[in-house]
């Protein structure tokens, strides 16, 4: 943990620096370089901009930062080509704030227009399209219009040439570099994570056991960390070794492949934190197979990949390392057995990459819709009609690119007009400050403006105090911002600043010590603090207008859509008759997707409930973020379990399908089983997704009204309650249904042979893991049926009712 935390911190410390290189390099060329140089570099302020845009993020190297000039060279070619002719037709002397304004909104429509352009590119572009118009009308008649948007170009430009040669002094930071670190320090914390669980494996208590599990807790949230930067750091590598043909899918397997091994590891803590482990009664020998197999599995973590090779999709598996003789294999499924094949179960797939044949289906899927075209799925017999259509609505904008366009279009003009109204020397900064804070995802607006107000005041006074101390000495005013910019990096992995408020802090200082010839620093200071305000305001009120739903109601809304989502996975998660085992990879590859699906939608809903957090109350009802975490919890549970249940349903499928009519009968009870299992389980998220969407218990009382009288009479309601959601005791009768029908097959088919004690190991742990899996499942939905209607119950706090008489009320609205 120690040794994660400490690179973490060097890795920052080295962003830090080559930061401060970079701004170095803009300020000592824009104020100490050659005449000819400085005076195509008028622009410095824009300088400082791109840089700082390039350098400040989550994990910068020298491929990020050529990935970067890539999309400012096209920011700064788009700006080119729209700035100059306009300026020629107009004419630099007839442009006031109207055209300035008229002319950054049609310029900022277009270019927000392109969807293939990158978020930085659009920015950049918003960026110089502000200094070119406001510039002119500042400096009128005498601006070229021709040199003019040169030199913009030009400053633009230094600032990404600065960000690159930061990356390669005094050595270059590469992204393999750092793919090499973190890999290392990843495993470590792999090898860390899986030794302490095996070790809890064998405890005698739970009690023994908590203290560990919480310590793997701690290390499973640095592990996702560092997860994070591997994944963050593999985009850099495509643009230091450029790969011709797959490489962005090899990116993409090896990236799948270690969130399997960490969805792996989850895995064991949830079967040791499960009700149902007994350590207590765990036999001897079951207690020491993981700690036999513990040195060849830390073995096989280590040699563990996070590099992007030639062929991503096949890894070398381990043979031999599973006993031929199972402990389990021997003994029915029951109850208390079910936890520690689960965890074997994990430990195998670690050791295997059991996994992988998912993983070269999909690569092979992507491969041929790479090869012929993604609307190639779909052709029937209009094939070249369907592919006209398909190219043409692919050049055609989306309603959701249209709504981007003109919400920046709006707030760039809004905020260029009413800078130059409150003052035209300094009315660039309004439409700047709104250039760069422009996303394409949704955004916590009040905190993204609340944090770059913060941001630009207390980098601004930095600049303000510096200066006055170094009154006597103006060269020397570049020295102070090497530390504050330093500073600024770490800012922006604060939860309080974040990216937006520690890139406007930078720039705060940069602009008043980074340059000369601006007038009294403290009048520049206090001009620019009140036109970053304006272009704030300007991008509060137009955000609001475009998106004036509420991150809480979209949160949920979403947590609607994941129960839907989560349906539907449930639906298709069966046991495949033989006669449909020819299309098993199809089958397969649908369930894939479908879980994928689901991942995005639980992947939005936590953006929001984060996002929801932050945003003020107002006169509405309090958001009540503790039910949404407990909630999204489960979710996140139920969708690694659901990854699990996929890859043992189908293994159990090829299996049960090799014995034929042997065990048709018992296959269509195991059928029958996991259909009960799907119903009620799909029954219990459809009670959910319409509780989550009630606006109002008062309403929802009215409607009921003749059975809430019912109640009042003391009419019988036993079953109301429970018609539509799950129980302990159907949990109990599924998975005991499920363990019957299993023995069964166990016993059927397996006889006590030497030579079939293996295989009816691993098939005693695929039925036991299934088990497991259906039983996790079920319960984690009946911990969200719970935390609904508590969240419901918070919700209304004006109307007095227990959980058990909000459920009769929704389940008497839903079945009227």
């Amino acid at each position: 943990m120690a040794a994660a935390t400490a690179v973490l911190w060097r890795i920052r410390l080295g962003s830090a620096v080559r930061a401060a290189v970079a701004c170095s390099i803009v300020g000592g060329v824009t104020l100490f370089g050659p005449a000819p140089v400085r005076q195509m570099l008028t622009f410095s302020a824009f300088s400082y901009v791109t840089a700082i845009s390039t350098v400040l993020s989550d994990a910068v190297t020298f491929g990020h930062a050529v990935r970067a000039g890539f999309h400012v060279a096209c920011a700064v070619a788009l700006v080119l080509v729209s700035s100059v002719p306009c300026l020629w037709l107009i004419g630099p002397a007839r442009f006031d704030r109207w055209a300035a304004s008229l002319a950054v909104a049609v310029s900022g429509f277009v270019v927000a227009l392109l969807e293939r352009a990158h978020l930085l590119t659009k920015r950049i572009a918003f960026g110089q399209l502000v200094i070119v118009y406001v510039g002119t009308v500042i400096n009128g008649g005498e601006t070229s219009f021709f040199m003019h948007p040169l030199r913009v170009a030009s400053s633009t430009a230094a600032g990404a040439i600065a960000a690159a040669v930061a990356m390669i002094i005094p050595y270059p930071r590469l992204s393999s570099c750092q793919m090499k670190t973190l890999g290392k320090v990843y495993r470590e914390n792999v090898c860390e994570r899986v030794g302490i669980l095996v070790q809890v494996f064998g405890a005698k208590s739970k009690a023994e056991a908590a203290t560990s599990i919480a310590e793997v807790k701690s290390l499973s949230t640095m592990g996702t960390k560092l997860l994070h930067m591997i994944k963050t750091n593999m985009r850099g590598m495509d643009w230091e070794r450029p790969r011709i043909g797959h490489g962005r899918l090899n990116r993409v397997a090896v990236a799948e492949k270690l969130e399997e091994f960490e969805v792996a590891v989850r895995g064991m803590e949830f079967a040791l934190t499960s009700p149902s482990f007994a350590f207590e009664t765990m036999d001897e020998e079951l207690c020491n197979l993981p700690k036999n197999l513990k040195p060849r599995l830390i073995l096989k973590l280590q040699q563990l990949k996070c590099s992007v090779p030639a062929s991503a999709t096949t890894a070398p598996e381990t043979k031999g390392l599973f006993p031929d003789t199972w402990p389990l294999g021997s003994s029915p499924i029951i109850p208390q057995n079910m936890p520690p094949s689960f965890f074997l179960r994990c430990v195998k797939i670690l050791l295997y990459d059991s996994t992988a044949a998912a993983r070269t289906l999909v690569y092979r899927v992507e491969n041929g819709r790479r090869a012929n075209g993604e609307e190639a799925i779909d052709l029937g017999e209009h094939g070249t009609k369907n592919t006209r259509r398909a190219i043409l609505s692919n050049m055609l904008p989306t309603n959701q690119s249209l709504r981007f366009a003109l919400k920046c279009s709006i707030t760039l003009g809004l905020a260029v007009f009413l800078g130059l109204v409150y003052t035209k020397p300094n009315g660039y900064w309004s439409g700047l400050t709104v250039a760069i804070s422009f996303a394409t995802e949704r955004q916590a607006t009040f905190t993204v403006a609340n944090a770059r107000a913060q941001g630009t005041a207390i980098g601004s006074i930095y600049g303000v105090i510096c200066c006055f101390i170094l009154q006597k000495y103006e060269y020397l005013w570049i020295l102070p911002l090497i530390p504050w910019v330093a500073f600024t990096s770490f800012l922006v992995h604060s939860r309080m600043y974040g990216q937006g408020g520690g890139i406007s802090s930078a720039l705060g200082a940069l602009l008043v010590l980074g340059r000369k010839n601006y007038g009294i620093p403290s009048e520049f200071a206090n001009a620019r603090i009140t036109e970053a305000c304006i272009g704030l305001l300007c991008f509060v009120t137009v955000e609001v207008v475009f998106n004036p739903t509420r991150s809480a109601t979209l949160a949920k809304a979403e947590f609607s859509k994941s129960l839907r989502a989560l349906q539907d996975c449930i639906r298709r998660v069966i046991l495949i008759p033989q006669k449909n085992l020819n299309n098993e990879s199809s089958i397969l590859l649908e369930l894939i997707e479908q879980h994928k699906f689901l991942k995005s939608h639980v992947a939005q809903l936590e953006k929001f409930i984060v996002e929801a957090g932050y945003e003020p109350n107002f006169w509405f009802t309090p958001f009540q973020g503790s039910c949404y975490d407990k909630l999204l919890k489960s979710l996140q549970k139920t969708v690694d379990i659901l990854q699990f249940l996929v890859h043992e349903m189908r293994l159990l499928s090829l299996e049960l399908n090799r014995y034929g009519h042997v065990v048709k009968e018992l296959h269509d009870s195991l059928s029958e089983d996991m259909e009960l299992f799907s119903i009620k389980v799909q029954r219990s998220l459809k009670f959910m997704e319409k509780a989550s969407l009630v606006k109002s218990l008062k309403q929802l009382q009215n409607k009921n009204q003749n059975q809430s009288d019912e109640m009042e009479m003391g009419k019988s309601q036993n079953d109301g309650c429970r018609a539509l959601g799950l129980s302990e005791e159907e949990v109990e009768k599924i998975v005991g249904s499920f363990r019957q029908n299993a023995n069964e097959i166990l016993s059927k088919v397996y006889t006590n042979d030497e030579g079939e004690a293996n295989l009816k190991g691993q098939m005693t742990l695929c039925l036991s893991s299934v088990g497991f899996c259906m039983e996790c499942l079920m319960r984690e939905t009946m911990v969200m049926e719970k935390e609904v209607l508590q969240l419901l119950k918070l919700e209304n706090p004006s109307i007095h009712m227990n959980l058990q008489e909000l459920s009769t009320q929704i389940n008497a609205h839903q079945t009227q």
